[in-house]
């Protein structure tokens, strides 16, 4: 018995380590439909990590996506959903936009706020 608690005892200590330093993401959720965002309007401050849950709730296919930041979610369907982790560094404002065909100029857009 002692010989199997062992290697499970390593692993604990091993994640534990690893987890200990590790900052927590700052968990937002957006809801997209046609063709808008809600909230429309995020804000963050400046390094903060934060974790981004898109969930279609529209009838067609949509996406979330940061072009300054260059990261988007896929596209996904009506009903699922989509993460993404972004840090953004500088303070600004970031467009937030449905990346699929005709959507972002129908309106889907979004700022993302990036404080000091």
């Amino acid at each position: 018995m002692p010989v199997r608690k062992a290697p499970l005892a390593l692993a604990a200590s091993v994640i534990a380590g690893m987890t200990a330093g590790a900052v927590a993401a700052h968990s937002l959720e957006v809801e997209g439909e046609e063709y808008a965002f809600k909230p429309a309007r995020i804000e963050v401050e400046a390094g903060e990590t934060v974790e981004i849950t898109f969930e279609n709730t529209g009838a067609l296919s949509h996406n979330l996506e940061i072009p300054r930041l260059d990261v988007a979610t896929e596209t996904i369907q009506s009903g699922k959903t989509a993460t993404l982790t972004v840090t953004p560094d500088e303070p600004g404002s970031y467009e937030i936009k449905c990346s699929v065909p005709g959507h972002a100029p129908a309106g889907m857009t979004g700022k993302l706020v990036v404080a000091e």
